[in-house]
C-alpha cells in the first residue's frame, strides 16, 4: 500500500466492469470510494459501504465532487464526465467552428473521431480498429501492443492544441493508478472550476488524457 492513499477519497463514476476494477484497487490502498452509477444493481455496488454508494445519473454528479471534494475522480462509464459536468454546471453550449484550428495543430492520425453538434473530439495513439490490452501498463515511450513509438504523452499533444485558442483550457491528465484504473485529480478539477467561475471566459475547452488515449470538448458561453 501507497502510504499516500492512506485516509484519501476516490469517486468512482460508473459501476461496471472497470467500476468494479477501481473500487477493488482503491479499497485495496484503504481509500475510501465513493460510488455513483444509476443502477442499483451495478457490478461494483456490493464492493462499496452501502453509505457510499450513491444511486444518480453520472452526468449530473458534479455536485458530489464539489461536496465531498474527493482526492480523486475516476470516470469509467463512456464519453467525457469532466466536459460534461462543466458543460452543465456552467450552462455552455458546443463551439464547433474553431474545430478546424485545433485540428491543425495534432497529427491527423491521432484523430480519430467528431461529434461536430457536441464539438467533442476524440484522439489516440491506438492503430483505428486495433483494442488495447486491459492489462497495458501504460509504457511512456511506446505502445505495448504495436510497438509504435509514443513521442509526447497525448495529453501534452492537446494542451498545444488549444493553446491561445480559447478564453480559457484545460486538459485533465488521467494517471494510470493500476492497468485498467485511470484517475483525475480531484483538487486540480476543482480548482479549474473555480478559475471559470472567476474568468466567466466565453469560449472554452476541456479535455481528459492518459498517456495514449483522449477526448477533448469546446464550448462557448
Amino acid at each position: 500500500m501507497s502510504a499516500t492513499m492512506f485516509g484519501k477519497t476516490a469517486l468512482v463514476i460508473g459501476g461496471g466492469k472497470f467500476g468494479a476494477k477501481a473500487c477493488r484497487y482503491f479499497k485495496e490502498q484503504h481509500t475510501r470510494v465513493i460510488l455513483v452509477d444509476n443502477d442499483p444493481a451495478c457490478k461494483a455496488q456490493e464492493l462499496v459501504a452501502g453509505s457510499d454508494f450513491i444511486l444518480k445519473d453520472a452526468q449530473s454528479a458534479w455536485d458530489l465532487t464539489l461536496k465531498l471534494e474527493p482526492d480523486f475522480i475516476v470516470p469509467t462509464q463512456p464519453g467525457h464526465t469532466c466536459g460534461k459536468w462543466i458543460k452543465e454546471y456552467f450552462r455552455l453550449t458546443p463551439l464547433p467552428g474553431v474545430i478546424p484550428n485545433v485540428l491543425k495543430r495534432i497529427p491527423q492520425s491521432l484523430f480519430l473521431d467528431c461529434d461536430e453538434s457536441d464539438a467533442r473530439l476524440i484522439f489516440s495513439y491506438m492503430t483505428r480498429g486495433k483494442l488495447c490490452s486491459e492489462e497495458c501498463p501504460h509504457l511512456t515511450n511506446e505502445c505495448t501492443l504495436t510497438r509504435e513509438p509514443r513521442p509526447a504523452p497525448l495529453y501534452k499533444l492537446l494542451e498545444y492544441a488549444v493553446f491561445d485558442l480559447f478564453d480559457c483550457a484545460k486538459i485533465f491528465a488521467s494517471a494510470q493508478m493500476a492497468p485498467g484504473v485511470g484517475a483525475i485529480k480531484g483538487p486540480e478539477f476543482l480548482a479549474f472550476m473555480k478559475t471559470v467561475e472567476v474568468k466567466k471566459p466565453k469560449t472554452l475547452a476541456v479535455g481528459t488524457a492518459c498517456l495514449c488515449h483522449g477526448v477533448l470538448n469546446l464550448f462557448k458561453k
